[in-house]
């Protein structure tokens, strides 16, 4: 029974699984460093060694095996230089922000090496708010968080979020009103503040102005 063969571009387009199927059949061996080129750089080898084994009487005819005996030069540029890492690879990965993944990192490790390295405006605010009502209500401005406490805090449940995942429940959409509907909010209050403390400035001064009369 004739061995089916394919071409450099047929071998190119496999998934790894399919290419190891073949390189079985060949009786080669491949290991999950084996990237997709070297397996099919591998596979045309074999090829050419078999052809080379049987002599020129025995070779597959050229309609048998296409652009075998002289691949692309492209795709052996490719060959090559690639990495020895497959897009398919299980050695690749990392909470799908395309970094790669060395031997032995486990998912919630991949998880935290993708966590964002800069706080959500939305949540640094919303921690922000609380501690300046907080001032304002006790009448201490040393409560109020300097910027970098804000910053550090909200990175900090920042993360607490994507870890849980709470974020990816919301659509961005959702995520643009919130923001939107935070940021109003939070305006007013400040406005509020000073609104409060004209009025009662107000208040104090028509009190003056009362006594001084009498």
């Amino acid at each position: 029974m004739t061995m089916t063969r394919y071409g450099a571009k047929e071998l190119r387009g496999m998934t790894l699984k399919a290419l190891e199927t073949i390189g079985t059949e060949l009786g080669l061996v491949f290991t999950k460093h084996h990237s997709r080129e070297r397996r099919a750089r591998l596979i045309l080898d074999k090829y050419n060694e078999l052809d080379l084994q049987a002599g020129p009487n025995n070779a597959p005819s050229p309609s048998d095996t296409p652009a075998l005996a002289d691949p692309k030069p492209e795709f052996e540029r490719l060959i090559d230089s690639a990495a020895q890492t497959d897009p398919e690879s299980p050695q690749r990965g990392g909470a799908g922000r395309g970094q790669g993944r060395g031997e032995g990192v486990t998912d919630d490790v991949a998880r935290m090496r993708a966590l964002s390295k800069v706080p959500n405006p939305l949540v640094q605010g919303a921690i922000s708010r609380l501690f300046d009502t907080w001032a304002a209500r006790t009448g201490c401005d040393a409560v109020r968080l300097t910027k970098e406490q804000a910053i550090a805090m909200g990175l900090a449940w920042t993360n607490a979020l994507e870890w849980s995942r709470v974020t990816e429940k919301l659509s961005p959409g959702v995520m643009v009103m919130l923001m939107c509907g935070w940021t109003t909010v939070n305006v007013f209050l400040e406005k509020s503040e000073l609104a409060r403390a004209h009025a009662k400035r107000l208040v104090a001064e028509k009190k003056d102005a009362t006594a001084s009369l009498n």
